[in-house]
């Protein structure tokens, strides 16, 4: 990547920021001051709302992908970034050039400096980064966006896209509670809220328990509802280390064999919910069929998820960042490796994070483990504090390492694979060192 591009990011990342609220303060009545400011821009295009706890990236990488692959200009908007910021916002595939955001910064201040309201309490970064990224899709005029929530769903500023074809919820589980709630039933109303009236909305159906919500809350809003558990299914499912392949019940397949690029039994349920929303689709948006949804899912491309980086070792970069992240990694790790390879788990992962849950669903599928840190990342554990964590979850002689690279060279040292998990900003950390050559390419 060209050094100009990386520094035009930084710069970009650096206004916002600058401009910004600190932290997390949920609500959307700034936001919505500032697009009324910017002339709604978040009314010019059509958008797939994708919103849950896991799998939300996958699942809308592989929508992009189905619908690039049926001949549509597609835009694909999500968080967080690996490396650079500008991963975020990707047009046809390709990541948008940062002179398209620069273009669009001059409104953005603007807005915020004549408005007396939002001078005393503008929005927050991802608020501002959102409202940005509507008026380069107002620009860009693709034919669909598909906008990955953030870490909520009724409050969170991808809500305030106005023309959503299709809301689709991922499975839904205990994450953010500070903001979400502290139980499955109030971070499912959260999830739910997105639901918009008289438009479909598929909801993955994981949790069970939550199907009863789902359907209540689309029965409130005269929404179409579909649970996919209930009506598709998936037969045959091989897990290898090049991919998954599955056949697919239901309508629009009838025992459709389907292969997706991901990793993971996790990301054989992504790949099909997402076939499942194309079909849904196919009516609105045209060119979409059994044949470009195979195709579709065949090029999905989603870096830093179960993303194994060749060598000697081999070294599997997975974010993993909460306990059901951690359950579908320790299942891709026993289906595709076994016990037979030695692993070795470095680990880093931020304070607000059910670590002790995610280190116990890791310890029967890994040798040892090696905790860090991200640097920079003030919101980051110490390794000294998760290795603590490591001990109550049954770990034996784990390790702490505050810096990644001398704990990435011990891990090599003792291991037939590494596998870096935790966080995705650790993953992102890794892989832009990692992997330089392979990092996403700019218009």
């Amino acid at each position: 990547m060209k050094n100009g591009i990386r520094a035009a990011f930084a710069a970009i990342e650096t206004r916002l920021l600058k401009a910004a609220s600190p932290g997390i303060r949920p609500g959307l009545s700034r936001l919505a001051r500032l697009l009324r400011r910017l002339g709604n821009p978040e009314n010019d295009f059509p958008a797939i709302h994708v919103v849950g706890t896991n799998g939300k990236g996958s699942t809308a990488a592989s929508l992009d992908a189905i619908f690039r692959c049926s001949g549509r200009r597609s835009a694909l908007y999500t968080s967080p970034h690996l490396d650079i910021l500008g991963e975020r916002l990707r047009m046809n595939g390709t990541s948008v050039s940062p002179t398209l955001w620069e273009a669009e910064e001059d409104m953005l201040y603007r807005a915020l400096r004549e408005d007396p309201f939002l001078r005393q309490m503008p929005p927050t970064f991802f608020e501002l980064l959102t409202a940005l990224c509507f008026c380069v899709l107002r620009s860009a005029a693709p034919d669909v966006v598909v906008m990955e929530a953030g870490m909520g769903g009724r409050l969170d500023a991808t809500n305030a896209a106005k023309q959503v074809l299709l809301s689709v919820i991922t499975p839904v589980a205990l994450d953010h509670e500070e903001y979400l709630g502290t139980s499955l039933h109030s971070i499912g109303m959260e999830k739910f809220a997105v639901v918009r009236p008289r438009t479909p909305a598929l909801y993955s159906g994981e949790p069970p328990e939550l199907e009863e919500l789902f359907l209540e809350r689309c029965s409130l809003a005269k929404a179409e509802p579909y649970v996919f558990r209930r009506t598709w299914h998936v037969e045959h499912p091989v897990v290898e280390e090049e991919g998954c392949s599955y056949e697919l019940f239901g309508p629009g397949f009838d025992g459709k064999v389907l292969k997706t690029s991901l990793v993971g039994r996790h990301q054989i349920n992504n790949s099909a919910l997402a076939a499942a929303g194309a079909i849904l689709l196919g009516q609105r948006i045209p060119g979409i069929t059994s044949s470009s949804i195979q195709a579709g899912l065949k090029a999905t491309d989603w870096p830093g998820r179960g993303e194994l980086l060749p060598g000697s070792p081999p070294i599997l970069l997975d974010g993993a960042h909460n306990p059901h992240g951690a359950r579908a990694l320790a299942s891709l790790l026993r289906d595709v490796w076994g016990k037979t390879q030695p692993k070795t788990i470095l680990f880093a992962a931020m304070r607000d994070k059910d670590s002790k849950s995610s280190l116990e669903l890791l310890r029967p599928v890994a040798d040892r483990l090696i905790c860090t840190s991200v640097p920079g990342m003030s919101r980051c554990e110490t390794s000294a504090v998760l290795v603590e964590m490591a001990k109550a979850a049954g770990w034996t002689s784990p390790v702490s390492e505050e810096d990644p690279l001398r704990a990435l060279a011990m891990a090599e040292q003792s291991a037939s694979m590494v596998v870096v998990c935790g966080s995705l900003y650790l993953v992102g950390w890794m892989r832009s060192r990692l992997v330089p050559e392979r990092r996403i390419d700019f218009a």
